[in-house]
């Protein structure tokens, strides 16, 4: 009796499970999910067509075409390419995929991530493995990351670009190409006014601390004389610069006051090479004319020396002109 009642007088304690059985049960849950997921696609085949025609008629949306695209110079030449916004849509209306990234591993100043693309229906998958470290790149060095939401998202951030690239190995080329051309061709159409296009140009990349002068640096031209192309490829730098593609040095030229010059009335002062070169000629102090060279003649070569043992006569220079007239009045 006093075993039954310290059984029953006993409270309900949860039953605790071992790191085995919790692995085994990810793991079994996992495999569930992915059958699951492969039935259905073999039950709900894509069209083909159909997704074609659903990639287009997305590509005509503004907001998505301006997010679309980016682009980054490498090697001297810049490189453009569907951004993981447009990789998103992509695997929607191709349908039966599934990607995203998971962290599988963290040490003490990195971790482990792997990023995948699934296409259920015809059982393709790719996966890429990396390790980020926990340091963002600044100007005066790397910075090590300390709160758990700087890591979190710095993670996320390098893992959507491979997320990215795996989608777009899943999801045919001509798909790809004829999304970036749909894409070009809304935000053409749909620029206007090219000098309210200029305005929020310049808004957008003061934001990200680039200025006018250096905008008009990149394009070599002032920005009143931009065209539609210009400002499809100044949106692709402005998304690569947000999204952590690319940094501002590696499309625009700092200038500094040196550059500049003086500044007067708060704007630089631009000094004028050919005054300068004019004060320094007016400096320099000028050379004597050169005098022509009289030519000798034989008046001035005086007569050559008396052979030895005889006794050099005296010279007795010829009579001038001023002597003649004298003798003539005598």
């Amino acid at each position: 009796m006093s075993e039954g009642k310290d059984l029953m007088m006993r409270p309900n304690l949860p039953q605790t499970k071992t790191g085995g059985s919790l692995v085994a049960t990810e793991q079994a849950r996992a495999i569930s999910e992915v059958q699951a997921a492969l039935v259905v696609a073999r039950a709900n085949p894509r069209d083909e067509l159909l997704a074609e025609k659903k990639v287009l008629n997305a590509c005509k949306r503004k907001k998505l075409a301006e997010q679309a695209l980016y682009s980054y110079p490498r090697g001297g030449k810049l490189v453009t390419g569907p951004s993981i916004r447009l990789a998103e849509v992509l695997a929607r209306c191709w349908q039966n995929c599934f990607y995203g990234f998971r962290e599988v591993g963290r040490g003490d100043d990195f971790s482990e991530v792997q990023a995948f693309c699934y296409d259920l229906e015809a059982n393709v998958k790719v996966v890429r493995e990396f390790q980020v470290k926990h340091l963002r790149d600044k100007k005066s060095g790397a910075q090590k990351l300390t709160s758990e939401r700087d890591k979190y998202e710095y993670v996320a951030n390098m893992a959507q670009r491979r997320v990215r690239a795996c989608i777009l190995e899943i999801i045919p080329g001509d798909i790809v190409d004829a999304a970036v051309e749909a894409c070009e061709a809304t935000l053409k159409q749909s620029i206007g006014d090219i000098r309210k296009q200029i305005d929020k140009i310049k808004k957008a990349f003061e934001q990200l601390g680039v200025t006018e002068e250096m905008l008009e640096a990149y394009l070599q031209r002032p920005l009143k004389s931009l065209v539609p192309a210009d400002v499809v490829n100044l949106r692709k730098i402005h998304n690569s610069i947000r999204d952590g593609i690319g940094k501002v040095e590696d499309f625009f030229k700092k200038e500094t006051q040196a550059n500049k010059g003086p500044v007067v009335d708060g704007k630089p002062k631009k000094d004028n090479p050919k005054k300068e070169d004019k004060k320094e000629k007016q400096e320099t102090p000028e050379k004597p004319p050169r005098q022509p060279q009289r030519k000798k003649t034989e008046e001035d070569v005086p007569p050559p020396p008396p052979p030895e043992g005889e006794v050099e006569p005296e010279y007795i220079p010829p009579p001038s002109d001023d002597d003649l007239e004298l003798e003539l009045d005598i």
